[in-house]
């Protein structure tokens, strides 16, 4: 490995610039107290910092220079930010790559957070050329997210591939991501998931995390539930919220895992703790679900933290129960309101049906036909039952829209292919009154309606 960018200071140290420490005074002394106890004594006495000074002992007695300059520069970094760099560099100087990667560290992160780039680097980069695995690790999240340096992924790969392969598991992450995306190296999906199965089997969250998604959302072609159950569930022991969520929504579909509503909740109600807008979203309309009056305030907490943050299927939930008056006294107007909230989002088109009912019953809206039709009309095109059979009574009666018994059947008969009982009556109804061509006609409406 390629150590010139350390060769200045690597150098032969002449004895003249080693530090000259007190407890040569009593060299000549018979009863003088031994050298480590009158320098650790100097700088740590006894009594004030008890546990620093035993340390400072155990450091000065330390067989190695290098290593006794390297654990007294760690030590009087706590103290003195200037001495202790004094006695990591000189250390450093001696070859010592832990001495190098604390000397970055301490330029990195010190007391007035002053960040000097290049001494930064300079040290990451003395360490990671000496083996030193941490700083390689380092240097590559540096490279890779361009943290006081331009990104670049083909450095940012080397030093991942270094650290990986010495075990570190977050730099196995990073390169196993190198890998997924193309990113400094040519695209590998199989080399991807061989790293962060390894990165995985020692004990990366983030690698649990990607697993767990990959099997579940098909990725690579390795669609697995049980297994992404599995992932999932390690990280969220470690209480990762986004795997909690993961882990109660299957526990609460029983998809991989067998079905278990208590588990669910528990921990759905971890993810929703830790201000995780889809397990509250979730949390509360399955509390909702459950029809019990005894949960619909638990349901109305979760959905109003998550409808406050955007999430639309809460926003759905909340119009509903407003709507209804389940476990709030029933407000059109807030209906609607929230109904109106819940677009655009995963919940639009049912949203879009239900405001359009506002509008044609007028409750929550003033009564409004056309926009009423408007609305059904979203809805109807997006496969809503409820938008068609409702688009087809407002054609019937020439509501809001131009009469037509035509689209009133077609619309009908599109609601009773999806079992709809009152579509399906409807579409008798309207069979009666249309013409042999009118009613080929409608049919054939029915079907391009259906494709689009």
């Amino acid at each position: 490995m390629r150590k010139g960018i350390c060769k200045l200071f690597l150098s032969t140290i002449s004895c003249s610039f080693l530090f000259s420490f007190a407890e040569n005074a009593f060299a000549d002394l018979d009863d003088a107290p031994p050298p480590e106890v009158i320098f650790c004594q100097k700088h740590f006495p006894m009594g004030y910092k008890d546990k620093l000074y035993q340390q400072c002992i155990t450091a000065y007695r330390t067989p190695s220079y290098a290593e006794r300059q390297y654990q007294l520069g760690l030590l009087f970094l706590m103290l003195d930010l200037i001495k202790g760099r004094q006695y990591l560099t000189e250390a450093a100087q001696l070859g010592s790559a832990d001495a190098m990667y604390a000397l970055a560290q301490s330029y990195e992160i010190d007391d007035e957070r002053r960040l000097d780039e290049s001494l930064v680097l300079y040290w990451y980069k003395c360490a990671a050329e000496h083996g030193h695995s941490l700083a390689q690790a380092r240097l590559a999240e540096i490279y890779y997210y361009g943290q006081g340096v331009a990104i670049n992924h083909k450095i940012a790969f080397r030093w991942y591939y270094q650290a990986a392969h010495r075990d570190i598991p977050e730099s196995q992450f990073g390169l196993a991501r190198c890998y997924e995306k193309g990113e400094g190296v040519a695209q590998n999906y199989p080399k991807a998931f061989e790293w962060y199965l390894k990165s995985a089997e020692h004990g990366n969250v983030q690698a649990y995390i990607r697993l767990g998604d990959m099997f579940y959302f098909s990725e690579f072609g390795k669609q697995d539930y049980p297994q992404a159950a599995m992932w999932y569930k390690k990280a969220a022991e470690f209480g990762d919220p986004y795997a909690e969520f993961q882990y109660g929504a299957m526990l609460a579909s029983g998809t991989g895992v067998p079905q278990n509503d208590k588990k669910a909740f528990y921990w759905l109600e971890e993810s929703a703790q830790q201000d995780f807008t889809p397990a509250q979203s979730l949390l509360g309309r399955l509390w909702y679900a459950t029809k019990r009056k005894e949960n619909y305030e638990k349901a109305y907490k979760w959905l109003q933290r998550a409808s406050f943050k955007g999430d639309s299927l809460a926003s759905l939930t909340l119009g509903k129960m407003y709507r209804q008056g389940r476990g709030v006294s029933r407000n059109f107007r807030e209906s609607a309101y929230y109904f109106q909230k819940a677009m655009p989002g995963p919940g639009t088109t049912q949203a879009e049906a239900l405001i359009g009912l506002s509008y044609h019953q007028g409750l929550g809206k003033p009564k409004n036909y056309r926009l009423a039709a408007m609305c059904y009309t979203k809805a109807a095109m997006q496969g809503n039952i409820m938008a068609q059979f409702n688009l087809s009574t407002l054609y019937a009666q020439g509501k809001g829209v131009e009469k037509s018994l035509v689209k009133a059947y077609a619309w009908a008969d599109i609601a009773a292919n999806s079992g709809l009982h009152s579509a399906i009556e409807a579409r008798r109804l309207l069979s009666y009154q249309l013409t042999y061509n009118e009613l080929d006609e409608a049919q054939k409406l029915a079907a391009r309606l259906s494709r689009n």
